[in-house]
């Protein structure tokens, strides 16, 4: 047995006015039955209903707004405390308003109560950056109403929060239907849990959890000009020092700024995240290849800082900003020719950009998928 707490409705008379028209008094009668006998909720509990208690079996509903709504809003009614109610067992809600000249109008609606589930399967995922998902959705009695997913990293963080999928009902039973989703933000190498949850009709809640890996390997040719150039990671090597992925170049220089001391300081490994400024004598193409860099969480300070980009060209829309830790913290990012970027302008794969800050603060981006 489980408690349905309240039914409610609405009501008017006349032209649709809820006070000047003489709308006095709203009541309801809840009933079901099991084999050949009928029961109402008396107030109290679920007792038979004869054929001679059909006219008086009625409880009162109260407004809770009052009467006085306006003249083209009906008067919401609602009557609190019903009882016990059975999983899987129908039942019968007569509604009724009454107006001061004793008219009586009727509504009834039939429903079946349900506390069940539904129930997720998650049938695929890819290990792509960003995976590809799917799966059905069945429930008992209720009709599906919505499907949502989430995305947690290893360490049950919040990656991508709930987020609608897309769900088709079987075109005979609602009741049933599949679901497909393509992650909302691209994901680096390594383990995730997907989470997808659906709602039927009823507001019951059913949920389904499935770790995945992203394991992927690409590469990225940086080509430099003579002279000097504003890079940065796109991708992640196994080796990430200066020393090695640098090394067919005979000659180069490479220097990291330093916001808090504003200067160049030099740089023996590279970091997702960071913006570097390399010199070459001569033009020439330098490949690497790793793992994708589809965000970062950088440390920044106020003033001129040189960040990078991520695995792929994006637009500036497409940069997702997770968070900024103090909130008001504001800026623009500069390309390598020092124009002003914005809305629409491409954040483009393995270069620096410098963003101005207005005080220190914690930065939290990822590339949307």
């Amino acid at each position: 047995m489980s408690v349905l707490a309240s039914v409610a409705g609405s009501a008017s008379d006349g032209l649709g006015t809820a006070l000047q028209d003489g709308l006095w008094k709203a009541q309801v009668q809840v009933t079901t039955t099991v084999g050949d006998t009928t029961y109402w909720w008396d107030g109290e509990a679920w007792s038979e209903l004869s054929d001679d208690d059909v006219m008086t079996a009625w409880l009162g509903a109260q407004f809770p707004e009052g009467l006085d709504v306006g003249a083209e809003e009906p008067a919401r009614w609602v009557y609190d405390g019903l009882g016990a109610f059975t999983d899987g067992q129908e039942y019968t809600v007569r509604a009724r308003a009454i107006d001061v000249c004793g008219t009586v109008g009727e509504d009834v609606d039939t429903f079946v109560f349900d506390t069940g589930a539904p129930t997720v399967a998650i049938d695929y995922i890819s290990n792509e950056t960003a995976p590809t998902a799917g799966g059905g959705v069945s429930d008992v009695r209720s009709p599906i109403g919505s499907v949502h997913y989430r995305i947690l990293d290893g360490g049950a963080t919040e990656v991508l929060g709930w987020t609608e999928a897309g769900f088709t009902p079987d075109a005979v039973d609602s009741k049933i239907g599949t679901y497909e989703l393509v992650s909302a933000v691209a994901l680096a190498n390594g383990t995730y849990t997907l989470e997808v949850r659906a709602v039927d009709e009823a507001g019951n809640v059913g949920s389904s959890a499935r770790l995945f890996t992203v394991n992927v390997t690409m590469s990225h040719t940086w080509h430099l000009k003579a002279g000097w150039n504003m890079i940065s990671l796109p991708v992640v090597p196994e080796d990430t020092s200066v020393e090695t992925i640098f090394s067919e170049i005979c000659y180069y220089v490479i220097y990291e700024w330093d916001a808090a001391t504003e200067e160049y300081v030099d740089v023996y490994s590279l970091e997702p995240g960071k913006g570097y400024m390399i010199q070459v004598l001569q033009d020439v193409d330098v490949e690497i290849s790793g793992s994708p860099v589809t965000g970062s969480t950088m440390e920044l300070s106020a003033g001129w800082n040189l960040v990078g980009a991520f695995y792929e060209d994006l637009a500036m829309g497409e940069v997702i900003i997770v968070s900024v830790d103090p909130a008001d913290a504001s800026g623009y990012p500069m390309d390598d020719t020092y124009t002003i970027m914005t809305e629409g302008d491409t954040v483009v794969a393995g270069k620096g950009y410098w963003a101005y800050l207005e005080e220190d603060c914690t930065v939290t981006v990822m590339a949307g998928a």
